[in-house]
Order: structure tokens, then C-alpha cells, then sequence
């Protein structure tokens, strides 16, 4: 009994001695910069909490906003679900979701702007220490590639934001109380997208190539990465967008409607096609990532299909000498990753390698009509073939 009371009386002394440091705590909303660039390391463990919202958050490239929006493609490609199943694979989903899927573009909304808010949060960390300021930004460094990988994945944010919405509210400093984010307003898409371009741009030179110094794996953001971000976001700026039907800004109008709105391109697309050009034959010429042209297993007969090789490289846990970034994800054992994704097996429901259940509908037009009968991608794309074992 002494002994408790002992260290009671102990904890109460300390906490009496240290309140004043309690309550001087800094907001866990924002980085101390020295204590994040004490070493490399740090940094680096920094960043990869940037990564991990995006695979679990954003929805971009699972379920959610993927699975349930992004896949559509076109009316010719994908068969959305009656109501009463769900209703998915409507893209009017993003703005007026059916009860059953109320949740699903709220929350990837939300995760893309935890994730950009992440992201600025780092990026002004990185911008206020010294060794960042003093780095060399015309060539990459351990600092200022990973600088860079904040910058990227804050763009591939902003980029689904509006490929997906449109006009969005756009903010490149942290929020940490209500009065940062109470004078935000929507920002139209074109401003979105040219600022994060040129942004994108700055800083290409300051990262590393795909499989050099480092081992910059397709697991992180590489130069490659950006270089290929910065040509798909020129494409997105340089070609049309559904406007409302008020807009009267700059460009060329092809359709209109009079509560749908106006399918516009604004008149200066050619500068964005030219910036897409130029990134992507860098991305082609300069950088580490290769096609996969030819197929080494055997016997010939059965296999011979490029295309299929590529992809097997996921199915063998290995990554391909195509990918340039991909989203890490643990074999599931019990989740719904596994069971949506991937080439169907004989496995459990949810067992891995996937026992996927052809969610995503083609029609026969896309199988018979968009492919000629001897392309080697028709039937690993489309028709069903499976895992055995």
C-alpha cells in the first residue's frame, strides 16, 4: 500500500512540475520541422503516412471512388446496376448517390483532402528547414525527392478531384482550425490544374529515376511517375469539360444543354497537348520503365502473350518492368480487395489470390467491336480466365 501511494504521489508531482510543458504541446496538425529532418529517416517516415492515406483513404484506386465511379469508362464498355442493386457504376453517383451508396463519393472525398492536407502540412515542413533550403534543386537529393513525393501525391489528389467533380476547393497550405478553411471557395479546375502542372514541372529535375540511386522502386513516386502525372494532367487541362450551362469563359463549346450544361475546351488546348507531349517522350526516352514485348515462359503454344505476362507480375507478387507506380497492398485474407480485384480463382470468397466475381459488366459490343479477333489484349481484359490452384 505505501509503495502506491508512493507512486502516486510521484505521478502527481511530475504532472504538477510538467503542466505547463503539457500544455504547450504543439498541433498535431503540423510537423516540427527540426524533429522530422534530425535524419533522412524521419522524413521518409513522414511521407510514407502521406502514402498510406492515399491507399486507405482516397479511394482512387480501390474501393470506392475506383469501384464504384471510375471504372464506368464509357456506356459501351461498362453496364451500370439497377437501383435496387446499388446502383453503381454511375458517374452522376459523385453528386446524387443512391441511399446505398451515400457514402461512397463522401468519403473518398474526404480522404483526398485529409490526404492533400497531409501533404501540406509536409511540403511547408520541407520549405521552412534549412538543409531542404540549401539543397541543390536542379538535381535529385535524398531531401528533395522526398519534397517531391509530397508534391506528387498532392497533385494525383488534386488530379482526381477534378477529372471526378470538376470546380473544387483548392488549398496548398495546412488547415489546422476552422479559420483556415471559413474564406474557401470553389476554384475552377483549369487554375487547379495549370498551377499543379507548373508545380509538377518544378520539380521533375529534383527526383530519382524509377530502379536507381536509393532503390526507387514502383512501390514510391518517381521522376518517371511525375513526368507521366504531368502529361495526363495536360491531356485533362487541354481537353474538354462539362461546364454549367452559365459558363461564357474562353473555348470552343461542342454540346449544350440547357440544365446539363456545356461540353467546353478552352482555346489555348494545343499549349497542354505540347506539354503532354514533351513529358511523355521524356518519360519514354529518358526513363527506366520498359515494355514488356515478348513472353519467355513455356511451352510457346500456350502461352505467348506479352500483355498476359505483364499482368502476371502482379499475380506473382513481383513487380513489372512496365509499372511505374503502383498502390502497395498486403495479400488479403478476409477483406474486400481480394474478392473484387484480380483474376478469379477456386479460393474462398475472400480468399487470396483473389476469387474476384466479374463485377465490373462488359458488354458484348465493347468484346466484339473494340478489339480485332487476333488482339492478344481482347480476351485478357474481357473474356474470364482464372487462377488454378
Amino acid at each position: 500500500m505505501k509503495r502506491n501511494i508512493f507512486f502516486l504521489s510521484l505521478v502527481l508531482t511530475l504532472f504538477i512540475s510538467s503542466c505547463e510543458d503539457y500544455l504547450d504541446v504543439k498541433s498535431e496538425s503540423r510537423f516540427d520541422s527540426d524533429f522530422i529532418f534530425q535524419s533522412e529517416s524521419e522524413a521518409d517516415k513522414a511521407v510514407l503516412g502521406a502514402y498510406e492515406l492515399l491507399r486507405s483513404s482516397s479511394g482512387i484506386h480501390s474501393n470506392h471512388l475506383f469501384y464504384d465511379q471510375i471504372c464506368v469508362q464509357s456506356d459501351i464498355e461498362v453496364g451500370p446496376e439497377p437501383p435496387a442493386f446499388g446502383g453503381r457504376y454511375t458517374p452522376m453517383n459523385c453528386y446524387n448517390a443512391t441511399p446505398q451508396l451515400s457514402d461512397i463519393p463522401i468519403s473518398s472525398w474526404n480522404g483526398m483532402y485529409t490526404t492533400i492536407n497531409r501533404c501540406n502540412i509536409l511540403i511547408e515542413a520541407f520549405e521552412s528547414n534549412d538543409a531542404f533550403i540549401n539543397a541543390n534543386k536542379n538535381e535529385p537529393s535524398g531531401l528533395t525527392h522526398l519534397y517531391g513525393e509530397a508534391v506528387a501525391i498532392r497533385a494525383t489528389m488534386y488530379y482526381e478531384l477534378t477529372r471526378c467533380w470538376g470546380d473544387v476547393i483548392y488549398s496548398l497550405t495546412p488547415i489546422t482550425s476552422k479559420a483556415d478553411y471559413e474564406g474557401l471557395s470553389l476554384t475552377d479546375r483549369n487554375e487547379i490544374q495549370e498551377d499543379q502542372i507548373n508545380l509538377l514541372i518544378e520539380i521533375e529535375p529534383m527526383m530519382y529515376r524509377l530502379n536507381s540511386s536509393g532503390n526507387r522502386t514502383a512501390e514510391r513516386m518517381t521522376r518517371e511517375y511525375v513526368q507521366g502525372l504531368i502529361a495526363r494532367m495536360a491531356l485533362l487541362r487541354g481537353g474538354f469539360a462539362l461546364r454549367p450551362p452559365s459558363y461564357s469563359g474562353d473555348g470552343e463549346v461542342i454540346q449544350t444543354h440547357p440544365e446539363w450544361g456545356k461540353m467546353v475546351r478552352r482555346s489555348d488546348y494545343k499549349n497542354y497537348y505540347t506539354i503532354a507531349n514533351t513529358y511523355l517522350k521524356k518519360l519514354v526516352n529518358e526513363g527506366n520503365a520498359r515494355l514488356v514485348t515478348t513472353d519467355p515462359r513455356t511451352p510457346s503454344e500456350k502461352y505467348s502473350n506479352p500483355f498476359q505476362y505483364h499482368f502476371q507480375y502482379s499475380m506473382s507478387n513481383q513487380i513489372s518492368p512496365e509499372m511505374i507506380w503502383e498502390v502497395s497492398e498486403l495479400a488479403g485474407t478476409s477483406t474486400e480487395r481480394p474478392y473484387a480485384f484480380g483474376r478469379p480463382s477456386d479460393g474462398g470468397s475472400t480468399a487470396y489470390p483473389p476469387k474476384a466475381y466479374g463485377q465490373i459488366r462488359f458488354f458484348p459490343t465493347y468484346y466484339y467491336g473494340m478489339f480485332h479477333n487476333k488482339d492478344l489484349r481482347r480476351d485478357i481484359t474481357v473474356a474470364v480466365t482464372a487462377l488454378g490452384g
